[in-house]
């Protein structure tokens, strides 16, 4: 599919449909999670009905539970609290000898001696004032006093109104805080709910959009694809006939992607219901057939290691201006070919290699000829061990190396000169 798509001048529909059809599944996403959202708050809709029932039943609000035990506390020891008030208010003022009487009669003997010395005025005024303190803080007591309230019947009422709001407090295993949160996240659920049709019917709409969209760029990119696909088999098949495969036919087989049943990604158009896929609404095939008489096969499954080298290297070449392919290799493209058919092999792999770094594994001097840079590898048993041995051959190595694939191991001045000439003329 990438391929195919690599040669098809009109990338900008093929990238428009990529990030559509991206757009497109997240809405989808969205619309399950929607109806498996609204399933679920259904389901647990008499449950979480329940919860806030009973939260609400209750009425709690924020900082109660604070306030109900410091109320509890002043009136279970409201006894203790009306005892130290009554001892104050008789210590400042009720008793024939209080602190107000005490600190008055020192304030008029200050005052008294003043006259024979002017420092007793000052500790005269700090006595006038902390008599200020304590005639007021004795007004302020007195009311506390007056207003304290023994009520066994209030008293029992926070105890249970504070009994309940703990249970709930447990129960949720959280705070008053926490629980108020609680019953807001419960109405927000059952808002959002009532509003689930609305919401999925506003979905559903975009999902239908988009994929109308996505149907009619992918029904551009097909006939694109079934174009482009007859100019690449002639000029597959143009290369195939060049380099030795004379009676191979290379096809592109193209197919709609169908369901037989209606879905999110299926779009009908007559009677069939065309699949929307990442790549568009076609499955494509490279067909083969490598003789005279057999039908085609597809080419991943019916191809010798050499046939498929040189078809790869047909393909390769067709696509040469086209794919981000850095390195190429090509191993047993020498099977079965020789002579005249070599030298168009090694002339196809040297046109090639001008926009990719090819690496060619060959024993036929015809090809070994055209290299830019020529490696040998060989292997060596030592210490009943075997092992491999690649190194790069200067201009004079590589002669000798063709030479050898010219005449066998025995050089002779013949083979030299005539690898020279096949170097010089490959070139």
């Amino acid at each position: 599919m990438n391929i195919l798509d690599n040669y098809i001048s009109d990338q900008k529909s093929i990238s428009e449909y990529e990030k559509d059809f991206l757009e497109f599944k997240n809405m989808i996403s969205d619309y399950t999670d929607l109806i498996s959202k609204k399933d679920d708050i259904i389901s647990r809709r008499k449950f979480l009905d329940h919860e806030l029932k009973e939260i609400n039943n209750i009425n709690i609000s924020e900082g109660e539970d604070t306030e109900i035990e410091s109320e509890l506390i002043k009136l279970e020891n409201s006894e203790e609290i009306s005892s130290a008030l009554n001892f104050s208010l008789q210590s400042l003022h009720e008793n024939e000898v209080n602190a107000m009487f005490l600190v008055s009669s020192a304030i008029k003997e200050l005052k008294r001696i003043s006259a024979f010395d002017k420092n007793y005025e000052k500790l005269t005024e700090d006595l006038e004032s902390s008599y200020i303190i304590i005639k007021e803080t004795s007004s302020s007591l007195s009311d506390y006093s007056n207003n304290l309230n023994f009520d066994p019947l209030r008293i029992e009422f926070l105890r249970n109104r504070i009994s309940e709001i703990n249970r709930l407090k447990r129960k949720y295993e959280l705070d008053l805080t926490g629980i108020i949160k609680k019953t807001e996240d419960i109405q927000k659920e059952f808002t959002f709910a009532e509003n689930f049709d609305f919401e999925i019917e506003k979905l559903e709409k975009e999902i239908s959009g988009k994929r109308g969209n996505l149907f009619l760029i992918a029904e551009r990119i097909s006939a694109g694809r079934i174009k482009k696909s007859k100019e690449l088999e002639k000029n597959i098949n143009k290369l195939l006939t060049d380099i030795g495969l004379e009676s191979a036919v290379f096809k592109v087989e193209i197919k709609n992607t169908v369901s037989d049943t209606e879905n999110f990604y299926s779009v009908k158009k007559g009677k069939e219901f065309f699949q929307l896929t990442a790549t568009g609404i076609n499955e494509i095939e490279f067909l083969i057939k490598t003789n005279k008489g057999m039908d085609f096969s597809p080419l991943r499954k019916s191809a010798s290691g050499g046939e498929i080298s040189r078809i790869m290297l047909a393909i390769k070449t067709v696509f040469s201006e086209k794919d981000n392919i850095g390195i190429l290799v090509f191993d047993e493209i020498d099977a079965g070919i020789s002579g005249r058919i070599a030298q168009k092999v090694g002339v196809t792999l040297k046109k090639l290699a001008s926009s990719h770094q090819i690496i060619c594994i060959t024993h036929l001097p015809q090809i070994a000829a055209m290299s830019d840079r020529h490696f040998n590898v060989s292997k060596s048993d030592k210490d009943k061990e075997t092992s491999a041995l690649i190194r790069i051959l200067s201009v004079s190595e590589k002669i000798e190396e063709v030479a050898k694939l010219l005449s066998g191991e025995k050089i002779t001045e013949s083979s030299i000169n005539s690898a020279k000439e096949l170097i010089s003329v490959t070139g």
